[in-house]
């Protein structure tokens, strides 16, 4: 039920909010990306008005372990997770390469206008687009959820660090924000440990800086042969 709640959420979205703020702005990025956090803030006061403001624990879909691992505890809810986000990135990376609607959704990414001069269905693109990225959204919150537990303040948080990780990652390859939000999570974890003076949001922001000031394509960058 959360899964098709939050693909419903993502298309009207797509439908009701981005699209037409595009057409009213001249189809800009900035403006489709403002309205998209205005629908967030929307929607986490809703949460906070029907769920209440104290947080909850998340639902443990395994309760194995915990098992030592090179002196560290690994739960079973830990494995699931890794395998899950593997399994989600291999997937859509083949379904990008391997079928038409992938196939368009990149022509569409890589430009829009050019895909419609060409008769590409630009507009179903784009809600299939979301639609995918709401599962995939839904996915991670379920996942995510059973380690740190949910509060109605917690989307906004997980969505910064998500796009902070796709700044770093880069959008030339499926697998970059993997390896941006791997980096972002190794400086989550060691700031503290290395340097407990720092603190790691601050590191993170400073890093991104640090990207979008000389680096803003990310680690990957796609290689378009001519």
């Amino acid at each position: 039920a959360g899964v098709a709640l939050v693909v419903l959420l993502a298309v009207v979205t797509e439908l009701g909010v981005v699209r037409p703020v595009q057409r009213r702005s001249g189809s800009g990025d900035l403006p489709a990306l403002v309205s998209v956090a205005a629908v967030l803030f929307a929607v986490q006061q809703a949460a906070g008005l029907v769920f209440g403001p104290l947080p909850l624990p998340g639902q443990q879909l395994v309760s194995a372990g915990p098992w030592e691992v090179g002196g560290a505890a690994v739960f079973a809810s830990t494995i699931v997770l890794i395998v899950v986000t593997v399994a989600t990135f291999v997937a859509v990376t083949a379904w990008t390469r391997f079928t038409r609607m992938g196939r368009m959704l990149r022509a569409v990414g890589d430009n829009k206008e050019a895909a419609a001069v060409l008769g590409l269905p630009v507009g179903r693109v784009r809600v299939v687009a979301f639609a995918i990225g709401g599962v995939i959204a839904a996915v991670a919150g379920i996942l995510f959820s059973t380690k740190s537990g949910v509060s109605f303040t917690s989307g906004l948080g997980w969505t910064l660090t998500g796009f902070l990780a796709l700044v770093v990652g880069g959008t030339g390859s499926t697998w970059g924000p993997l390896a941006g939000g791997l980096l972002l999570g190794a400086v989550q974890v060691f700031t503290p440990f290395y340097f407990s003076t720092l603190g790691p949001q601050t590191v993170i922001l400073v890093i991104a800086l640090t990207f979008f000031a000389f680096k803003p394509e990310g680690l990957f960058v796609r290689r378009v042969r001519v």
